[in-house]
């Protein structure tokens, strides 16, 4: 569940929250500490959140594995196209002990389980919930990042692991899926050193949010001088959304 909150997004941040009646103190993904006014749901540029709108994707997988040439294995390969609609349904409240008006965000892929998750937007930080009963986010964003900005967003493996990812925004006028100035954000996992190649891009477009991702991640292994290479390709696209229509 809490993986699937990263894509739709995506993502698990570690953040603590102190209630005080109608306002609460928020610990930004900057460390800086901020009193939250209850001010509605929220909405900003790359989280153009309001009722019913809407964004139909389109993924594309592709996955090889090369044995080398003296080794009596079949090299194998795979594709795969999926497609997920993330909805924003409703406004409606957080009901654990810092009550806060949220969006009701729904997630539905082509296959698999439906995901909800809850949103509130502040001009300087997008924070997640994963359940209506949850008084601390699960994931904080920047609201509005700019060229230079980083941030981590921390997942729970589970009882005693973590895995955090770090943000880092590269460009602020990429050409993505055909958006024009759209952030281009560098996304590394701390188990890079996993990997002989790894790239993972995200693209975001003012009024329209995330637009493209893509992935490439190589890995090659060495047993008695002969090389297996793994290689995984994936792209992302937006296929319909506020400013796409099909």
């Amino acid at each position: 569940m809490k993986k699937a909150l990263l894509i739709a997004v995506a993502l698990v941040l570690a953040v603590g929250f102190t209630a005080c009646q109608d306002e609460f103190t928020a610990i930004r993904n900057t460390g800086e500490s901020k009193i939250l006014e209850p001010m509605g749901s929220g909405s900003s540029p790359y989280f153009p959140y309001e009722e019913d709108r809407k964004w139909n994707y389109e993924a594309i997988w592709t996955f090889a594995l090369d044995y080398p040439e003296d080794i009596p294995i079949e090299d194998t390969s795979w594709a795969d196209t999926s497609t997920y609609v993330t909805e924003v349904i409703q406004e409606t409240e957080l009901t654990g002990s810092n009550p806060l008006s949220v969006w009701e965000i729904r997630t539905t892929p082509d296959s698999g389980e439906v995901v909800y998750s809850y949103a509130h937007i502040e001009p300087d930080s997008a924070y997640f919930y994963e359940k209506l009963s949850d008084s601390e986010p699960e994931a904080v964003f920047p609201s509005e990042p700019r060229k230079g900005d980083e941030w981590d967003i921390t997942i729970e493996i589970d009882d005693t692991t973590t895995s955090t990812t770090h943000y880092r925004v590269i460009d602020d006028d990429a050409e993505a899926n055909g958006f024009s100035n759209c952030l281009k954000i560098e996304v590394t996992p701390d188990y890079i050193e996993d990997y002989d190649e790894y790239q993972n891009l995200q693209y975001w477009a003012k009024g329209e949010g995330v637009v493209m991702t893509t992935l490439h991640a190589l890995m090659r292994f060495v047993y008695d001088d002969d090389t297996t290479t793994s290689t995984f390709e994936g792209e992302t696209r937006l296929i319909k959304g506020p400013g796409i229509e099909e």
